[in-house]
């Protein structure tokens, strides 16, 4: 811990590896987003080893991070009610035709 938000309730982004090729992301909305208070980041850490990760690394939690599922937007971080203007992101695809 560097600072004191460590320490107090925040919104929270982050992804974790549970193996090759086996990621968990996790986002914990805050600041009131849908009733969410956020959490302190030693709280964070132990959701990613009750899910069996082997290291994870914190990303933005703040207004500016978005996570997407399928087109949809299913995070709440961002009280403003607008998406931020970002240029960088982690992005997933799958090689999977459906058939």
């Amino acid at each position: 811990p560097r600072t004191s938000s460590v320490n107090t309730n925040n919104p929270r982004t982050g992804i974790g590896q549970v193996g090759p090729l086996h990621y968990v992301f996790i986002v914990v909305d805050g600041r009131g987003a849908g009733g969410s208070q956020g959490l302190k980041m030693p709280d964070f850490a132990q959701l990613f080893i009750d899910r069996g990760c082997s290291v994870a690394y914190n990303l933005d939690g703040g207004g500016s991070c978005t996570l997407y599922w399928h087109g949809d937007v299913v995070s709440h971080v961002n009280t403003s009610g607008k998406e931020r203007e970002i240029s960088d992101c982690i992005y997933f695809a799958s090689a999977y035709t459906g058939e």
